[in-house]
C-alpha cells in the first residue's frame, strides 16, 4: 500500500466513522475518554507487561461447541473435563450452509438462503442435555451465544437476496444500508436469543457478529453501516433481555495487524506502531464498544509470522487492552493458534500457556477454545466444500476420536 493510498483509506474511514463518534461521544487520549490515557507498556521495545499471568479456572474456562458436530460428547473419556468447563461458547451462523453438503455444496455457495437459527440453537441444546442427562451431569454454567454474520469462508455477509455474492467491491455491498437486511438480521437475531433463553439455559453473554473488522478489510464503506446497525441491535436486546450483557466481535490479531495499518505511516507492517494501533482503536473500535457489556474478541494469530512458534508473540501482543477496556471485561470467546494436524496440538498448547502469559494485567471474564473435538474425515471435506478455513478441522481440544490430548490434559487440570 503506497503512502497515498494509505491517506485516502485513512481519511475515508475517518469520514465514514465521523457520525458514530460523535453519537457515542469517545473522548480523546488523556481527556476522561475511554480509551484513557497511553501505557508505557507498548513501547517500540515491547517492555514485558506487569502483573500476574492470567489465571484461568475452570469458572472463567470455556470451549466452543461447533454448530453441526453431532456427536459433542459421545466420548467417554470427555465427558469429565467437559463437566469442568463453565462457559460453553455457542456459535449460530445466520446461513446453515452445512447442513445442505450432503445434496450438493455449489448450490449451498450460489443460492444462499436466510438461516432458521432459532431451529438449530434449539437441536444443539437438545444435543446436549441428551448427553448430559445420560452422563447424569448438569448443564453448562453459562452460555455464551455468538451470532455469526459471515459465510464460513469468512469472505462476504449472508446477502439476503442471493445475488452477486462472489462480488464484494463497492459502497454498501454486504447490504447493512438496506432497511430489509437490516430489519431480517435483527429479527433472526431477537428470535435466536429467545429460542435460546426458552431452554431454561443461563445465557449470559451475547455476542453480535464475529470478526467484523473484516468489513474494514473487504469494504471499509459498510463498517460504519454495521456500527450503527449493532447499536440498535444492542439497545433492542438489552430492551427484551435485560440480564444478558451484549457485545460485538473483533479478531484481535486482524485489527492490530491488519485493519490499523490505515494509520501506519506508509500503510505498511514495517512502519506500524502502537500508537498507530491506539489511534485505529479509538476510531474504529471504540464507538463499537463504547456502551458494551463487555469487549469479544477472537485471537488466532497466523503462525507463519512468528516462525511457527508461539513464544515469538511480542510481550505487547496483548497489552493494550489493559489500556483500552476501562470497566469492561474481555470475553475471549474464541481463541486458538492454527494447525493443520492433530500431532500438533502441543504447539497449541504452548500458544494457550503464552496467551495467559501475555494477559497479564488485563481483566478476563471467559476464555474460550474454538472447539471441542477435532473434524473428522467427512465433517473436515463439509467444512472444506463451503471454503472453511482448513484449520478448523483440528481446532478441538480432544482427537477426532475423542482421545485425550495434551490440550485435555491441560484443562483437566484447571482449579
Amino acid at each position: 500500500m503506497s503512502v497515498k493510498t494509505s491517506f485516502l483509506t485513512r481519511m475515508a474511514w475517518v469520514a465514514l466513522l465521523a457520525l458514530p463518534l460523535l453519537l457515542v461521544g469517545c473522548g480523546d487520549d488523556g481527556e476522561g475518554g475511554p480509551t484513557g490515557p497511553p501505557s508505557e507498556r507498548l513501547s517500540d521495545d515491547e517492555p514485558a507487561p506487569s502483573g500476574d499471568p492470567l489465571a484461568l479456572t475452570a469458572s472463567s474456562a470455556g470451549v466452543r461447541l461447533y454448530w453441526g458436530e453431532p456427536t459433542l460428547f459421545s466420548g467417554s473419556s470427555s465427558y469429565d473435563i467437559y463437566a469442568s468447563f463453565g462457559h460453553a461458547v455457542v456459535m449460530a451462523q445466520i446461513i446453515d450452509e452445512r447442513d445442505a453438503l450432503t445434496t450438493s455444496p455449489m448450490n449451498v455457495q450460489m443460492n444462499p438462503a436466510p438461516y432458521q437459527a432459532k431451529a438449530r440453537v434449539r437441536d444443539l441444546f437438545d444435543e446436549v442435555d441428551d448427553v448430559l442427562a445420560s452422563s447424569g451431569g448438569a448443564d453448562w454454567s453459562n452460555y455464551v451465544l455468538v451470532i455469526d454474520l459471515f459465510r464460513s469462508s469468512g469472505e462476504w455477509l449472508v446477502r439476503w437476496d442471493g445475488v452477486g455474492i462472489d462480488n464484494y467491491t463497492g459502497a454498501g455491498q454486504y447490504g447493512y444500508w438496506r432497511d430489509d437486511m437490516r430489519e431480517e438480521s435483527l429479527e433472526i437475531i431477537l428470535e435466536t436469543v429467545a429460542e435460546a433463553s426458552a431452554t431454561s439455559h443461563n445465557v449470559s453473554h451475547v455476542v453480535i457478529g464475529d470478526g467484523m473488522e473484516r468489513l474494514l478489510l473487504l469494504n471499509p464503506y459498510d463498517y460504519a453501516n454495521f456500527v450503527s446497525f449493532y447499536a440498535e441491535a444492542r439497545a433492542a436486546l438489552k430492551a427484551s433481555f435485560p440480564n444478558i450483557k451484549v457485545s460485538a466481535g473483533i479478531h484481535w490479531d486482524r485489527f492490530i495487524g491488519e485493519a490499523a495499518l490505515a494509520y501506519a505511516e506508509d500503510g505498511t507492517a514495517d512502519t506500524l506502531e502502537w500508537g498507530d494501533v491506539r489511534a485505529a482503536w479509538r476510531d474504529l473500535a471504540e464507538p463499537l464498544y463504547a456502551e458494551s457489556d463487555f469487549i469479544a474478541l477472537s485471537s488466532e494469530p497466523d503462525p507463519d509470522l512468528y516462525d511457527g512458534r508461539a513464544e515469538n508473540l511480542p510481550e505487547s501482543h496483548y497489552a493494550l487492552l489493559a489500556e483500552v477496556q476501562g470497566a469492561r471485561p474481555v470475553v475471549w470467546h474464541t481463541i486458538n493458534w492454527p494447525v493443520t494436524s492433530g500431532a500438533a496440538k502441543s504447539n497449541q498448547l504452548d500458544f494457550l500457556e503464552r496467551f495467559l502469559a501475555l494477559n497479564a494485567g488485563n481483566t478476563v471474564e471467559v476464555v474460550g477454545w474454538k472447539g471441542a473435538v477435532d473434524l473428522d474425515s467427512t465433517a473436515c471435506a463439509q467444512l472444506e466444500a463451503v471454503e472453511g478455513p482448513r484449520t478448523d478441522c483440528n481446532a478441538g481440544i480432544f482427537s477426532d476420536s475423542f482421545a485425550p490430548t495434551v490440550l485435555s490434559d491441560f484443562f483437566k487440570e484447571l482449579p
